[in-house]
């Protein structure tokens, strides 16, 4: 019999350098503790799959480490590492940590579309965009981390800049683009969003994937929804969006 795989989602840094218009854990301070977390381990039976994200890891790269450190040290513990960043931090620690971990961590890079649309959404706490810093991440790093996938949290606007965060993943061999739609009802109006963009916006991502079929077969497109969007939308009496499997 083969044991579950669990998801064991670690925030290793209480803030973010970013100040994104639809970040749900600006406010957010939770760190998550090791001892829990290796007692955890140690008791179940089941495996797992370390997801390192949430708040910028990349500012608290002592106990980064550490969590990678006990992951890798685990026997039921699968697959890579998955660390989410938001790719603007970039210093002689950084890349050391990189470096010494390039085959035990997927890194996860956030780029949400073409510069217009990125530099709109994703900005510093002083309101300067980041576009180009995350390029010269994207550009960086794929030469040292053996596995980098790409994330973006399309608005409605984002939708139509798909090709170029694909045509960014075919230039640096990235295979995995992950797509976390912006449709909580906090940002519904705010981005855009409406009853027909929101079907429209599934019917263009099963197009999307069809594409990149055709384009570049070995790439996967992952959506942090279901694939069947008949379980998604489902629209109430007052017209907003219920969510089962999409983050509030």
């Amino acid at each position: 019999m083969i044991n579950a795989i669990k998801t064991v989602n670690i925030m290793t840094s209480k803030y973010c350098n970013l100040d994104c218009l639809y970040c749900t854990w600006k406010h957010t301070q939770h760190l998550s503790e090791y001892v829990k977390i290796e007692e955890e381990i140690n008791n179940d039976k089941d495996n797992f799959f370390f997801f390192i994200g949430t708040n910028e890891p990349f500012l608290n790269l002592n106990y980064l480490e550490d969590i990678i450190t006990l992951a890798i040290n685990k026997k039921n513990v699968v697959d890579k590492i998955g660390v989410y960043t938001n790719g603007t931090i970039d210093n002689e620690q950084v890349f050391n940590l990189l470096h010494k971990y390039r085959n035990n961590i997927e890194l996860i890079v956030s780029l949400d579309g073409t510069q217009e649309y990125h530099d709109l959404y994703r900005v510093d706490h002083s309101g300067n965009g980041t576009y180009n810093k995350v390029i010269n991440f994207i550009n960086k790093y794929n030469f040292i981390v053996n596995e980098i996938a790409v994330t973006t949290c399309p608005s409605y606007d984002i939708v139509k800049c798909l090709k170029h965060i694909l045509e960014v993943c075919v230039k640096n061999d990235i295979f995995n683009i992950l797509v976390t739609p912006v449709i909580s009802n906090k940002f519904f109006s705010k981005f855009k969003w409406s009853k027909r963009r929101l079907i429209e916006y599934y019917q263009i991502l099963d197009q999307f994937e069809q594409y990149i079929n055709c384009v570049s077969p070995n790439l996967k497109l992952i959506r942090s929804c279901s694939y069947c969007f008949d379980e998604i939308i489902i629209i109430n009496k007052n017209n907003k969006i219920k969510r089962s499997n999409i983050f509030e």
